[in-house]
């Protein structure tokens, strides 16, 4: 699937410092691995195209658990800002390559019910169709995965918190 116009990237977005939790939830044990390795295994065998992980309040244990890996990872410095500061931090990475992707693909890594196929699934709607934003409803509120044209990324860019 990753040919032509079709080429996506699909954001993790695992910067967050779980307080409230007292530990990293990215490396909460899942499926005989943690979260976030799991996330990640899902977002590569989507096809979707390369995966980005940003990190950020516990980037070195998080690095050091998921060892080697075919994703990319970047770290956002300005993680306590909140989620739209990751969303800052992929697009800054982005915009920085030559060839830009048709779209952007984000999700997070606490879903884990979230497989490869619904991501395939949601660029699929994103690619063939008129709409420029493709995202999950649960109960009746749109969130995350949720892909975006690249057209967006100026106004993903302008968001706060």
């Amino acid at each position: 699937m990753n040919e032509g116009n079709n080429i996506g990237k699909i954001v993790l977005l695992a910067a967050g410092r779980s307080s409230r939790l007292g530990r990293p939830k990215q490396l909460l044990p899942y499926a005989g691995t943690t979260l976030i390795e799991y996330a990640m295994h899902q977002a590569l065998t989507s096809d979707v195209g390369e995966v980005i992980v940003v990190l950020g309040a516990n980037s070195e244990l998080v690095r050091a658990q998921v060892g080697s890996s075919k994703c990319t990872f970047i770290d956002n410095p300005s993680w306590e800002e909140g989620m739209a500061s990751s969303l800052r931090t992929a697009i800054d990475h982005l915009w920085k390559e030559k060839a830009q992707p048709r779209g952007i693909l984000f999700m997070v890594c606490d879903q884990p019910h979230i497989d490869s196929s619904l991501l395939r699934n949601l660029w699929m709607q994103l690619i063939g169709g008129s709409e420029k934003m493709v995202a999950c409803r649960y109960e009746g509120r749109l969130g995350t995965p949720a892909a975006f044209h690249f057209s967006l990324m100026r106004d993903l860019y302008a968001l706060q918190g």
